[in-house]
């Protein structure tokens, strides 16, 4: 594109580039827009001509960009997600009045202990507003929050470092999950018998061993896995149900339903703390929407961990 096209460019036309990334569709993309077929077809032939480039083809599988189409899409995210921002945080947030869809990178875990409560609170002083969970590899965290994909990323998310801001949701440790019918365990195991059993092991996928894995790693501690899992919420009835053991965080045994005939116990071996956050990028920080929303989070997670610790 020419520095002459550049002053003439309607920007309006971005949004429909972004659109049609997403769906892959003229139809979905002018849904999701609220345009008619014809408009957006006629928004995308001068999107071509204004940058020189298909942009798109028709496959049978639908409309499949360009590799120019695929290297701009993260420049354009950015820049409407900063625009966005901007806008937003000029103006105050009421959330009574406010229409918002937030976004929140969550694990199922996550989705478990956190979106009861909070829905709860949001249908009270935000009735107008919705929450969407957004699941993406853990790897990919960093992207979609810096991209303004996501609003917030709720967890124990250390890759991400000191580069987001972050406030605690909470502190937890890990304890052991035994079945009240286990035939060698009573109401203590140590180190031996922990050792000598069978054990699932909860290894999301793309992750990276957590911070029990490594504990066990730094103490060497050997245990037999013979059942890997991708969340904890499947652990409780395995365990009931076997002779199996599982080590999974504290709070997460408390804050789900529970599962009879299991009973948890602390593990053998010095179990570190670790930290749920919840974190943002600097374009979301004076966001007035994203504000409000933290503090709500805070105060609910606060008011309902406080009841199970």
């Amino acid at each position: 594109m020419s520095k002459s096209n550049i002053s003439s460019f309607d920007l309006n036309l971005l949004l429909i580039f972004d659109a049609l990334m997403k769906e892959r569709s003229v139809t979905r993309a002018g849904l999701v827009l609220g345009m008619s077929q014809p408009s957006v077809s006629a928004a995308l032939r001068r999107l071509r001509a204004d940058i020189g480039d298909p942009l798109f083809v028709k496959t049978r599988t639908g409309m499949e960009p360009t590799r120019y189409a695929v290297a701009l899409h993260p420049s354009i995210t950015q820049g409407l997600a900063m625009l966005k921002s901007g806008l937003l945080g000029s103006s105050p947030f009421d959330p009574a009045l406010e229409s918002r869809d937030f976004k929140l990178l969550l694990s199922d875990i996550g989705q478990v202990l956190y979106l009861p409560r909070l829905m709860m609170r949001l249908r009270n002083l935000a009735p107008l507003s919705t929450i969407t969970v957004v699941q993406v590899p853990r790897d990919r965290y960093r992207d979609s929050l810096e991209s303004g994909e996501v609003d917030l990323a709720l967890g124990y998310l250390p890759q991400l470092g000191s580069t987001f801001y972050q406030r605690r949701i909470l502190q937890d440790t890990f304890v052991c999950l035994v079945s009240n019918a286990h035939p060698r365990i009573g109401k203590k195991i140590s180190l031996k018998r922990f050792c000598a059993e069978s054990h699932i092991a909860i290894a999301p996928s793309g992750v990276a061993p957590n911070l029990l894995e490594q504990t066990l790693q730094s103490l060497r501690i050997r245990r037999e896995v013979v059942l890997k899992i991708p969340s904890f919420l499947a652990a409780p009835p395995i365990v009931r149900d076997t002779e199996l053991l599982a080590s999974v965080p504290s709070m997460t045994v408390k804050a789900m339903s529970p599962v009879a005939g299991v009973r948890q116990m602390p593990l053998p071996f010095a179990t570190p703390f670790f930290t749920v956050n919840q974190y943002w990028h600097q374009r979301q920080h004076n966001d007035k929407g994203n504000q409000w929303l933290r503090n709500l989070i805070s105060e609910v997670m606060q008011e309902a961990f406080e009841g199970l610790s």
